[in-house]
């Protein structure tokens, strides 16, 4: 009984500690803000300093809120048992699509205002404190052990981690100033802000855009809340780091250590890396939810376990729910199951077919539902969504779309990956030139000449299946980056 009494006595001591804790964060946050209001483009000097701050405080509160949201979540569906960095990056993830998605309940039941985000984050925070506790505390003790495994690390992969280091912090730098570009301004930033104004989500006959899945850009609400387009950048740079750190972990935990660190090298060759990171796009959010769909189904090939197709599922959801061009890599992972489950039993097949199908469409399903009840089109624009709002539109649509990355014959088809390299400026509208492939991909021509690596091998199955679906759309230099991850293991290999 006095057991029982000493647990409830600190559960309650925990939760008045969390509660004041948040009160005082917030409290200090919207303090910041309310002194100084978001500063012109203009402004240099310790305004944009303040800015910065600001930005950084609004960021690291939800970046913890996340972090324990997913927490708690990987706690009841963790398939394996993964790595300490393994679960930091799948809770980050899953608790970004989770507060996406409650923004859009926000938004859905018409109570997009200020203070219901504001109550949102304080709730979360509170609610998740567990979470954030446990999170913090692997990050601590990774944080702890890191001078003991840097001096086992060879001079190659500690030149790697310094070099990604510079990076990273160059990056985050220049993420700190004012949003530009061309798709951020036109409806990565424009939707939420609309949205905002409405107090509501919404479907526009003008800003086509905006009818499009919109789940990581209803992060960005947070930023616009509280007048900050440059967290809408810090959160995509967020995104990025994710990538990099699943592209690393799934190549350590499938391969070898060698060829993760070969893998990060190789990625850190591609110079437009880092341009596409500080943009206030979704791209690298895609790619990370995608990324990790594929790391669940070859968690999944080890164990066996439907919780492994469950996660991916959920990973493949909040792609779909964020871009058209996730259907490309769910139809590569239906594809890499049914191989994997070749002469199981038909009822084995639907179940672990359903396992991956059921979480990701249930997911990814408020937006197609949205636009099917009010446009008539679930895939708007292109099952007669578009023509029917202005088919003027539509026609300038599909030039458009027939000028960026064409694959009208045969021939083209089969040159595809070497137009990227000879002709960028069709593949990408952000330093087309940068934007080419590395060239280190040309040695994946010596592969099979090499000893066959299995897990490798099916790399390169799905990222061949997800090229050529993508091949039947709108190819973007952008959208292959979770191809780009793959490629990156196998190059590994090749160089190891």
């Amino acid at each position: 009984m006095r057991s029982l009494v000493k647990a409830v006595t600190g559960f309650r001591a925990l939760s008045i500690a969390s509660i004041a804790g948040v009160t005082i964060a917030a409290a200090g946050l919207l303090g910041l803000r309310y002194v100084f209001p978001e500063r012109s483009l203009t402004a240099i000097g310790p305004r944009a300093i303040i800015d910065g701050l600001f930005t950084i405080g609004l960021f690291t509160a939800v970046l913890l809120i996340s972090l324990g949201l997913g927490k708690l979540i990987i706690e009841r569906i963790v398939p394996v048992l993964l790595s300490a960095g393994e679960i930091l990056i799948f809770s980050a993830l899953i608790g970004l699509g989770l507060l996406a998605y409650q923004i859009l309940l926000l938004a859905l039941i018409g109570v997009l205002q200020p203070v219901s985000i504001a109550l949102l984050l304080a709730g979360n925070a509170i609610a998740a404190r567990n979470g954030i506790l446990d999170s913090l505390n692997l990050t601590l003790a990774k944080i702890r052990r890191t001078p003991r495994q840097w001096t086992k690390l060879t001079h190659l992969n500690k030149s790697i981690l310094v070099l990604a280091s510079l990076i990273g912090l160059v990056t985050f730098l220049r993420a700190l100033t004012p949003a530009w570009g061309y798709d951020a301004p036109m409806y990565h930033l424009e939707g939420p802000r609309l949205f905002l104004e409405a107090g509501k989500v919404l479907r526009s006959s003008s800003q086509w855009n905006v009818n499009l899945p919109f789940t990581i850009e209803m992060l960005y609400t947070i930023g616009l809340d509280f007048e900050s387009d440059t967290f809408a950048k810090v959160i995509h740079l967020w995104f990025a780091f994710l990538f990099v750190a699943a592209t690393f972990l799934f190549a350590n935990r499938f391969v070898s250590s060698s060829v993760a660190w070969l893998s990060v090298a190789i990625l850190l060759g591609m110079a437009i890396l880092p341009e596409w990171a500080i943009l206030a796009n979704v791209d690298y959010g895609v790619a990370s939810f995608e990324f990790l769909a594929i790391f669940g189904v070859f968690l999944w090939r080890h164990d066996r376990q439907p919780r492994s197709l469950i996660l991916s599922g959920i990973f493949i959801g909040l792609a779909l729910g964020s871009k058209y061009a996730a259907f490309a890599s769910m139809g590569a992972l239906l594809l890499l199951i049914l191989w994997s489950d070749r002469g199981q039993a038909p009822r084995q097949i639907a179940k672990d077919l359903g396992s991956f199908i059921v979480p990701g469409l249930a997911i990814a399903a408020p937006w197609y539902l949205m636009n099917l009840h009010w446009i008539g089109d679930p895939i708007f624009p292109f099952l007669g969504g578009g023509a029917s709002i202005d088919a003027q539109r539509m026609r300038l649509f599909r030039a458009y779309f027939e000028t960026t990355g064409p694959t009208e014959t045969v021939l083209d088809w089969i040159l595809l990956p070497l137009r990227l390299f000879t002709r960028p400026e069709l593949f990408s509208d952000v330093q087309p030139i940068l934007s080419r492939p590395s060239p280190i991909f040309l040695i994946l021509f010596a592969y099979p000449f090499l000893k066959q690596v299995r897990t490798v091998t099916l790399v390169t199955f799905i990222a061949l299946i997800r090229f050529i679906f993508l091949g039947l759309g709108i190819v973007v230099a952008r959208h292959l980056l979770p191809t780009y991850a793959l490629l990156f293991n196998k190059c590994g290999v090749c160089n190891s």
